[in-house]
């Protein structure tokens, strides 16, 4: 389960940023932006790793 987390952060970010444009949220939606690209970034040392061939 963890190793989705970062991609659902960062689909996060958009909504939040596509929102927040729409409904005038301003700072709120930078903060949060922050912090889900903060988890995501932490989130993706989770995903797995690619097989060598």
């Amino acid at each position: 389960m963890k190793r989705y987390l970062s991609s659902l952060c960062f689909l996060l970010i958009a909504a939040v940023q596509i929102i927040g444009h729409y409904t005038g949220w301003g700072i709120f939606a930078w903060g949060m932006t922050v912090v889900f690209l903060l988890l995501g970034a932490y989130f993706t040392k989770y995903l797995k790793k690619p097989e060598r061939a």
